[in-house]
């Protein structure tokens, strides 16, 4: 994931924090009807932290920011407040800035190498079935020996297992 599609995801999770949120501020018996609003949910679960942000946003941005800006975002339900934003987000990240079409994808790199390929072939670079071979060379030669005449997996060696020919007479006896 890239680092601008980290804020949408972010209020994504909060979106869904939200709604579990919602869900335990329903087992209040005041709560009822489909749509629960953000500030029900918090005066439910913390009615403390409600005053205290009233408080806050009054101090910090004037009366004005309380009554019809932040009771306002508070009367729509928080999951869908976070999770609108948060959907948002993540579309204007993952948009395409202009020009990004010209970046090499699929099929044009094939058409590339190609490409290359023919300008290599015009320098006189050739392939050459040379080219194709290993690029080091064995000091002595890997392939295995021929077995003797009548001495191979084949055949049947005395004394191997499963022979039918018995081990020869040891000549020590």
């Amino acid at each position: 994931m890239s680092i601008s599609r980290l804020p949408g995801a972010l209020l994504l999770t909060l979106a869904f924090l939200a709604l579990t949120a919602e869900g335990a501020a329903r087992t209040d018996p005041a709560i009822s009807g489909l749509i629960v609003p953000a500030a029900d949910v918090l005066a439910v679960l913390w009615p403390e932290q409600l005053v205290a942000l009233e408080i806050w946003v009054t101090r910090t941005f004037g009366a004005w920011a309380w009554d019809p800006a932040a009771t306002g975002v508070l009367a729509m339900p928080g999951w869908m407040t976070l999770g609108g934003l948060g959907v948002g987000l993540l579309w204007l990240a993952g948009r395409r800035p202009p020009g990004a079409d010209d970046v090499i994808r699929g099929d044009d790199s094939h058409q590339l190498f190609e490409d290359l390929a023919r300008a290599a072939e015009a320098e006189g670079l050739h392939d050459t079935d040379a080219d194709m071979g290993p690029r080091t060379t064995m000091a002595h030669d890997i392939t295995p020996e021929t077995p003797e005449p009548g001495r191979g997996p084949d055949t049947d060696q005395p004394g191997a297992p499963g022979s039918k020919t018995p081990h020869p007479p040891s000549q020590n006896a």
